[in-house]
């Protein structure tokens, strides 16, 4: 699993093909737009959390 800002999603897709891992779970989070505040990244870093998490726990009932 990893993460990245959407402006570098296809990036991020294209390096996981070529090391050979081309079904990673990528959580995208929006890139920073000038004037948000600190709040407005919490925010977003609150909502990867929780796609995180409930990545890992779906994963961990598969098991």
């Amino acid at each position: 699993m990893t993460i990245a800002w959407d402006t570098f999603e296809k990036a991020a897709r294209i390096a996981a093909r070529v090391q050979g891992v081309p079904d990673v779970e990528i959580t995208i989070i929006p890139h920073r737009i000038g004037g948000q505040t600190a709040d407005d990244q919490r925010k977003k870093a609150e909502v990867a959390v929780t796609d995180i998490v409930q990545r890992l726990l779906k994963r961990a009932t598969q098991s």
